[in-house]
């Protein structure tokens, strides 16, 4: 394995564990409810014997570069900067994972979007995939660009 392909997988793998430990920081400040924290929490059920209607995930790479990272610090909470990404603009590319927190009418708190960072896993991981399945498609075919001619 070359230095550069062992430099992505430490890179990607960082990432995905950042985006684990972003999952379980969001789950823990603001659960929508205990039953959905339970199946939108760090820890998910997955057995097979649990889901119907299985497909492979549509998104990959594209999404993934879609996405915008930034740092922001929360209005009420100034003191700490945090990174993640902006509810809405990840809406208008993967859905599945933005939801609308439930409206409170004893605060009168408006309803906010949230975003389950752990759900963003699985196209980190298709991402990664089709990185790989590039990578080693470039890697033979510099092996056959530098392969000695024989006459």
């Amino acid at each position: 394995m070359s230095s550069e392909t062992r430099f992505l997988a430490l890179v990607t793998a960082l990432l995905m564990l950042w985006v684990v430990s972003s999952a379980i920081r969001e789950s823990t400040v603001t659960p929508v409810s205990e039953a959905e924290m339970v199946i939108d929490g760090p820890a998910q059920p997955s057995d097979e014997r649990l889901k119907e209607n299985v497909h492979d995930l549509p998104y990959g790479l594209p999404a993934l570069m879609g996405l915008r990272p930034v740092s922001y610090r929360y209005k009420d909470f100034p003191s700490r900067e945090r990174i993640g990404f902006i509810a809405q603009e990840i809406n208008s590319v993967v859905p599945e994972v933005v939801h609308l927190l439930p409206e409170n009418p004893e605060s009168r708190t408006p309803r906010y979007y949230s975003v389950n960072y752990a759900e963003l896993v699985p196209l980190l991981v298709r991402s990664i995939q089709q990185q790989q399945k590039t990578i080693e498609s470039l890697q033979t075919r510099v092996e056959s660009l530098e392969a000695p001619k024989t006459q």
